[in-house]
């Protein structure tokens, strides 16, 4: 299943898209089996890159050695790679940074809902990998709310954690 090599210790995988557990769900997490994830030179809590029909983020977790071969992301994440269950991406292990600034555009139709205050969705986001351009999701008490990534400092993939400054924007 390697495609081609990065590097000496990194290769890039095609793997087949599967359904995340409930767990992960909004929390971009990749899970792979152990085999996969060694042959791609990868460590659990890696940043991977995942391509699809465009490129998204996700945290390398293990998943059961019946998924070889499989990359078990969410509905998120499989938008943000504009991948479907069963299609094939490619996955590799990818530099990033801690965010120190994140922003966020809502991505709500018709009546806002209740505002979310930043520390709360720092809490739901913390340890999420983004890149701008991509969705997160932030569960409420009533449902989730998806956000776009507008702009992250530093540029290129991040992960946000707990110093993290996230904003809200309207129409940027």
């Amino acid at each position: 299943m390697t495609e081609t090599s990065q590097s000496s210790l990194t290769a890039t995988l095609t793997l087949r898209v599967a359904e995340a557990r409930v767990e992960d769900v909004g929390h971009a997490i990749a899970r792979l089996a152990p085999a996969d994830l060694r042959r791609m030179g990868g460590r659990v809590g890696d940043v991977l890159k995942i391509t699809g029909g465009m490129v998204g983020v996700g945290r390398a977790e293990l998943s059961d050695d019946a998924f070889e071969g499989m990359v078990q992301i969410d509905g998120t994440c499989r938008s943000n790679c504009s991948a479907g269950l069963q299609e094939q991406v490619t996955v590799a292990p990818i530099e990033h940074q801690q965010a120190v600034a994140v922003r966020l555009s809502p991505l709500w139709v018709g009546a806002a809902p209740a505002t979310i205050a930043p520390e709360r969705m720092l809490e739901d986001l913390e340890g999420v990998p983004v890149l701008a351009g991509g969705v997160v999701r932030v569960p409420t008490f009533a449902k989730a709310v998806n956000f776009q990534v507008v702009r992250t400092i530093p540029s290129g993939p991040v992960v946000i954690g707990k110093r993290t400054d996230i904003r809200v924007v309207e129409g940027e």
